[in-house]
């Protein structure tokens, strides 16, 4: 079994990604990480040239239909809590 990340580097992940580990937790991740990391490089041995590429397990299309222009119901505005005018007015978001 390669060793693809160290301790060391699960540190400087969650030091990065802001997350707090303990000294017990890096010691249980460091493995499974690699053991994921170990079944990626056995995936990569697998022969797919002839594997045609599948963008979508289900065979699916797309129903797509023609953008129209509707008037809205005054009445929708007449009904919102906080309006300006013909506008619904929403807090600022930041």
């Amino acid at each position: 079994m390669n060793e693809h990340i160290s301790k060391k580097e699960i540190q400087h992940l969650s030091w990065l990604s802001k997350i707090k580990l303990s000294e017990n937790e890096v010691e249980e991740l460091a493995p499974q990480l690699n053991r994921i990391l170990n079944y990626f490089d056995e995936l990569q041995k697998i022969n797919t040239e002839n594997v045609p590429a599948t963008y979508h397990v289900m065979e699916l299309t797309n129903v797509f239909r023609k953008d129209e222009v509707v008037s809205s119901s005054p009445d929708i505005i007449l009904q919102a809590p906080n309006r300006r005018g013909r506008f619904i007015a929403a807090p600022k978001i930041i």
